[in-house]
């Protein structure tokens, strides 16, 4: 998440998600990996607002999303898979058809 109130002066900083109440802000596997310190403190600010507002959805920023609207942008993602392969089918098909119907064409050029 994003502060997006600049009541404590944060305005702009991450604020991690912490699903463990005795977790802190460091990162024990890349201060293993970088040997040096390596915590959600340091990080640098972002756009309060984002890049965009009101465009796509902001992972940062926004709540997360129900189980309903998962489900939603699910089918909506199907859905346009399914049009866009239905289109690419009939592409494939209309390519077929047109070399089909050159190739009759110059069998009968040969054969006249």
């Amino acid at each position: 998440m994003v502060i997006t109130d600049n009541r404590t002066g944060k305005l702009g900083c991450v604020a991690p998600i912490r699903w463990n109440p005795l977790e802190g802000s460091s990162n024990g596997p890349a201060q293993v990996l970088t040997r040096g310190n390596c915590d959600y403190q340091c990080m640098v600010r972002t756009f309060s607002e984002g890049f965009f507002p009101a465009a796509e959805r902001d992972e940062l920023r926004d709540p997360p999303l129900t189980a309903a609207q998962v489900a939603a942008a699910e089918q909506a993602q199907l859905k346009a898979l399914q049009d866009e392969s239905e289109e690419q089918a009939k592409e494939i098909q209309k390519g077929r058809n047109q070399k089909i119907s050159n190739l009759s064409r110059k069998q009968s050029w040969l054969s006249s």
